[in-house]
């Protein structure tokens, strides 16, 4: 076969290329979803009806309910945003709290050894967003429910003062890396706390096949940025691993339920996870009927094309009581709203009563007029206002950021506008199209009505039905109908960001010789994909032996790597009766260990800084360093 590539920019760039599948071996075939069962949703309790804030489950909740209400196994809810999972979730969470209060009245005296859940999401934003809804709806809960955020903006980086608030905490909600940073080190003494974990909630775990799937970086990472990605991606991957094998080391079961959209291969999630109940279900099962409309463009300028999308979005959320639009950029969200503004003219609303005071003069106008907009840059009272307006159906239109999508986890509305569907990448001066879970995530945004407190009870939603328009190129048209009408793959993005996370395990002396890095291995989805699908990790079989050779090759090269930039030591000790290498962390591997940085940092460091270095020079070095290739570039 021959694979002719053009370029869509350049005159007379193109190539072919000859690709011989001799030797391809195809992934195994998508199990068919988990089928919807007609079945009677189980009544629940007014008072855990009150707790998870809703009156009644929907099918999605009600065929999980046993097993996360009735069982300790661990779970795997793959569905569509906006399905309900984090509402299933808060299940295994109450049962979970309730049997640690139990535990405690139960011990009369005794010494007690608090067991903690701990909560888990890609996004700081989507961190806090369950913070506030938490704290909202169980604070009370037994007496009093205390909850610790990490890496959210709420003020933590320091291990010493993060472990003090997990030691104080019932509940912990962490972004990865925050996580990382404190559970990397479990087998010391003092932090025992990281140890006590009994239920660990991994949220949008599909984040696990990080730039796959065009996936940004977290909320300190650049959105723009494909190795931020697969870093996040990575670090998600390496701290669920390390859950499943910290249980086994000390042999105490600790529950995983994670969530995901629908996934193509779950079962390799699953066994991943150590998932006993497996619910994958089809991506047009949803609380509430979506329908997607798909609007093309032909325009290439970016600048021109969403000038002429205005248009077409205000007739999309002229038709509709509230609405969603999420635009590019935070310049956009402004813009927008007020070219939204000079076409509702006479139908624009009054807003009724008082606008609240808000810091924005240009926002207050808008909202005056029941259009609002919300992006990270604005002042968190202002965010709160919009908010507020929004779900009391105060304002007729949200204008949002891309990246607020996963800030407005829990506000939706009965029209969603994806405007563009492109990003600008500053560092490569190209647009980019939004990461499929990005659009997915959008689209979850839609229901019946907006609300930010409450998932819409089965009887509220019959006959109802909510719409999402995506406006993108027309060359972009087919790819989106395929990934938004069936399952996501998911590949692990491991092999490719092994280095600082085995440094990191060697300096906490998980790993002390080659032998025990490629055994940890065999706990992370990486190990599990490798056999389902070896050409996409560049295997030429699936037998024991070309797993072995890979897994070696791999650590191998990881250590070499790792040797060269003085970070670890290999002592290969000829009395070794079992002919082990043995790995011994250095100083600089320590150092970049314990403030997170990368081992490539280190190294240049160490070569480039001298005691005769001025301020100038330490200034550029400084400024070189690798983990500001994660940060966004302005447009």
């Amino acid at each position: 076969y021959f694979v002719s590539v053009l370029s869509d920019r350049w005159v007379g760039a193109d190539a072919r290329l000859a690709v011989s599948f001799r030797h391809v071996r195809m992934p195994d075939r998508a199990p068919p979803p988990t089928p919807l069962r007609d079945m009677q949703a189980p009544r629940i309790d007014p008072a855990l009806g009150a707790l998870l804030g809703m009156s009644a489950l929907n099918a999605v909740q009600a065929q999980a309910f046993h097993a996360l209400w009735a069982t300790d196994e661990s779970v795997l809810l793959a569905a569509a945003p906006g399905a309900g999972k984090t509402r299933a979730a808060d299940l295994a969470l109450v049962r979970f709290l309730g049997a640690e209060a139990a535990r405690a009245n139960a011990s009369e005296g005794a010494e007690f050894v608090r067991q903690r859940a701990v909560y888990l999401a890609p996004f700081a934003a989507l961190v806090r967003a369950r913070a506030d809804d938490w704290r909202r709806r169980l604070g009370a809960l037994h007496g009093g429910t205390r909850f610790a955020v990490l890496g959210a903006g709420s003020g933590g980086g320091d291990a010493a003062a993060d472990l003090r608030r997990v030691e104080d905490a019932h509940v912990v909600l962490a972004t990865p890396a925050a996580w990382d940073r404190l559970s990397r080190r479990w087998r010391q003494r003092q932090r025992h706390a990281v140890r006590d974990v009994g239920l660990l909630i991994a949220d949008e775990v599909h984040w696990i096949g990080g730039a796959g799937l065009g996936a940004p970086g977290d909320d300190a990472c650049a959105a723009d940025d494909d190795a931020a990605g697969d870093q996040l991606a990575a670090v998600y991957e390496t701290v669920v691993s390390r859950t499943r094998y910290m249980a086994a080391q000390l042999d105490r079961p600790i529950r995983i339920v994670a969530l995901s959209v629908p996934l193509s291969n779950a079962r390799d999630v699953a066994a991943w996870i150590g998932a006993s109940h497996v619910f994958n279900f089809h991506p047009a099962v949803r609380a509430v009927p979506l329908e997607i409309r798909i609007h093309s463009s032909d325009i290439s300028h970016f600048a021109s094309r969403m000038a002429a999308l205005v248009t077409p979005t205000y007739r999309a959320v002229s038709e509709s009581q509230s609405a969603i639009v999420f635009v590019a950029t935070r310049r956009q969200c402004r813009s927008v709203a007020a070219a939204l503004l000079t076409r509702f003219e006479d139908d624009a609303i009054d807003v009724v009563g008082d606008v609240p005071s808000v810091e924005d003069a240009a926002l207050a106008a808008c909202l005056a007029k029941g259009v609002g907009y919300y992006h990270d840059a604005m002042a968190m009272g202002d965010r709160r206002v919009v908010v507020d307006m929004f779900v009391q159906l105060r304002l007729r239109v949200l204008v949002a950021s891309r990246e607020a999508c996963w800030a407005l986890d829990s506000v939706t509305a009965h029209t969603v506008v994806i405007m563009g569907a492109e990003r600008f990448i500053g560092r490569e001066h190209r647009y980019a199209d939004y990461s499929v879970p990005e659009v997915l995530q959008m689209m979850g945004r839609a229901s019946s009505s907006p609300s930010s407190s409450s998932s819409p009870s089965p009887s509220s939603v019959q006959g109802q039905q909510a719409v999402c328009v995506l406006m993108c190129m027309s060359n972009k048209r087919d790819f989106y109908k395929k990934f938004l009408y069936e399952s996501l793959p998911v590949e692990s993005r491991l092999d490719t960001q092994l280095h600082d996370l085995m440094n990191a395990e060697i300096v906490a002396k998980t790993i002390e010789s080659k032998q025990d890095a490629v055994d940890y291995l065999t706990w992370s989805f990486l190990y599990r994909r490798l056999a389902q699908n070896p050409n996409y990790y560049g295997l030429q079989g699936t037998t024991h032996q070309h797993l072995s050779d890979y897994l070696s090759e791999l650590i191998e090269s990881t250590l070499g790597d790792l040797v060269a930039a003085k970070c670890v030591t290999e002592n290969d000790d000829d009395d070794n009766v079992d002919d082990q290498v043995d790995v011994t962390p250095t100083n600089l591997g320590m150092i970049a260990a314990y403030y997170q940085i990368s081992y490539l940092t280190v190294e240049m460091f160490a070569l480039s800084l001298g005691p005769k270095t001025k301020l100038r020079g330490v200034l550029d070095i400084v400024s070189a360093a690798d983990e500001f290739d994660a940060l966004p570039i302005r447009h």
